[in-house]
């Protein structure tokens, strides 16, 4: 993909012109217009979907489907993203499997064995914690 370069542009970006002092408009080429479609085609094909001439909600639907296998996944609006809890070792975890899981009476677990201690609000909201020996 590129940044429109055809004449009218203004540092790579579209121009509407001005008739009054006949400055040009941006001139829309072939060349960019081939590349968008491309770059769109690509990611939609890539991700599993037959093109489809005239179903233009294509990509809408690839971008908001749910958090099923080969998609893409959904944040909200301050980034966080939320998962199942794991059920195979390559799976992420979640905050509350993992504090379920090593976290017991404000100290962090292995096995049957405490290897730190809470020093802060949560051990997992800050790096600070007192590790035991």
């Amino acid at each position: 993909m590129f940044r429109i370069d055809s004449d009218g542009n203004v540092a790579n970006l579209f121009s509407e012109g001005n008739p009054s002092t006949g400055t040009p408009g941006t001139k829309i080429s072939a060349d960019w217009l081939t590349a968008v479609q491309e770059e769109i085609c690509n990611l939609l094909t890539g991700l599993g979907v037959t093109l489809t001439k005239y179903t233009n909600n294509q990509l809408a639907a690839v971008v908001v489907a749910a958090a099923t296998a080969n998609t893409v996944v959904r944040r909200d609006a301050n980034g966080r993203a939320q998962f199942a809890s794991p059920s195979a070792a390559a799976d992420a975890a979640t905050k509350g499997y993992v504090d379920a899981k090593f976290l017991v009476a404000g100290r962090i677990t292995r096995g049957t064995s405490t290897i730190a201690s809470q020093t802060a609000e949560t051990a997992w909201g800050s790096t600070r914690c007192r590790c035991l020996a």
